[in-house]
């Protein structure tokens, strides 16, 4: 058979093939999942440094947080076809007015997933040793200062044997706005996960999830 013969037959198994079932039927990538922008393969995006004179700095601009990730769920990976070789959470700043990242990204280890079904590879949490996560950020330098916060997958394609296939994945991010979060702020907050990348996002759907 063709390959457009075999994905037509997978299609005709069930009733209804939702959106995941045609992406994976067809070997696909689940849409919402990306190329980091955070990857440093990844040369389509800019990552800018930030510099600043301490001695100039207002105190009341400057934003310094200390957060801890709880989980996050409904949040599909690349998809059953895909290898789990390591899940992190990274965490940087976004100059959502300049549409850029500043400095360096931060990197939290979470749990791997017991296996490839979807109520495993839609969860997602910190391993055990996770540390706490330190960010300081000058507003005046960057108005519209985001804390960006990226669920992120290596993952390698299943059929490929040689490992010549390992992908850096974005399978979901959030923005906190630091101008909204004042020094001293506590408490526990749920942000939004959206597919895609603050460029180009995409709204992680019912359709989507199966």
């Amino acid at each position: 058979r063709t390959r457009g013969q075999q994905v037509f037959r997978k299609l005709l198994a069930g009733r209804r093939p939702g959106v995941m079932q045609i992406l994976q039927a067809m070997g696909a990538m689940t849409p919402t999942c990306v190329p980091s922008p955070l990857n440093d393969a990844t040369k389509k995006f800019a990552v800018a440094t930030s510099a600043h004179v301490l001695a100039a700095l207002d105190p009341a601009s400057i934003r310094c947080l200390q957060l801890s990730f709880i989980e996050a769920v409904g949040v599909p990976g690349p998809g059953e076809r895909y290898l789990v070789l390591n899940r992190m959470l990274k965490v940087s700043l976004f100059d959502a007015y300049m549409m850029k990242f500043v400095g360096v990204p931060l990197a939290v280890e979470l749990t791997a997933p017991k296996d490839d079904k979807p109520h495993h590879t839609e969860s997602w949490a910190p391993a055990k040793s996770a540390p706490k996560i330190f960010v300081s950020a000058d507003l005046k330098t960057h108005a519209q200062m985001y804390l960006y916060f990226e669920l992120h997958q290596l993952s390698q394609r299943k059929s490929d044997t040689a490992g010549k296939e390992v992908m850096h994945v974005s399978c979901g991010h959030a923005l906190l706005s630091l101008k909204e979060t004042p020094n001293g702020t506590s408490g526990k907050r749920e942000l939004a996960v959206s597919g895609g990348t603050p460029f180009m996002p995409k709204a992680i759907t019912k359709e989507v999830l199966g």
